[in-house]
């Protein structure tokens, strides 16, 4: 394959200011090397008292961690429900993403936002404008949990457990998970 017929590696994604307001889009590579902000979307598998935590496999930054029941960036494909579809929804990206790597039906609807912050280290790259979401799991209605390549294995945790674990080994978790945690913990 040439390189003009190759696929870049990253989607496109909004381009945002600091305060998260779109202004364009652009490849991931670029947000990356530019060090702007992306958005990202986080959701938390839950049961009752527990969480479902995902280990990301090696095919994907991060790979042997702990991480949210699922993750990823917000693209430009993530198209929201509002009259003017507009790109680059987070919510939309939640729904992706809990498809894609746990192989469940969830919409929007099933989607409890509990948190949404910048989330900005000497480490990450790029910075996040991430939203935190919760969905009680029903698996008759979302399906049973079935993950993809990029997630080595999942298990369920008390969340106050899951929330102490990424505190007390936060270098066992992706980088952003901890916050995460804080706020799923929070919201119990």
């Amino acid at each position: 394959m040439s390189e003009l017929t190759t696929p870049p590696p990253y989607p496109d994604v909004p381009l945002i200011t600091w305060q998260d307001e779109v202004v364009g889009q652009v490849q991931f590579g670029a947000v990356r090397k530019l060090g702007l902000p992306a958005r990202a979307a986080r959701v938390f598998l839950v049961h009752g008292d527990e969480v479902l935590l995902q280990e990301r496999s090696g095919t994907v930054d991060h790979g042997g961690v702990q991480d949210c029941s699922a993750e990823g960036c917000v693209d430009m494909g993530d198209v929201s429900a509002d009259e003017d579809l507009a790109p680059g929804d987070y919510a939309a990206a939640g729904e992706r993403e809990t498809a894609e790597e746990l192989g469940l039906t969830v919409t929007r609807y099933d989607l409890t936002e509990i948190a949404y912050y910048l989330f900005r280290t000497a480490t990450t790259n790029p910075p996040e404008w991430t939203k935190v979401y919760v969905v009680e799991h029903d698996p008759e209605k979302h399906g049973p949990v079935a993950p993809n390549e990029e997630v080595a294995s999942v298990q369920w945790v008390g969340v106050r457990d899951a929330r102490e674990w990424s505190q007390r080994a936060p270098h066992e978790f992706e980088p952003g998970a901890p916050l995460a945690f804080e706020h799923l913990a929070k919201s119990f």
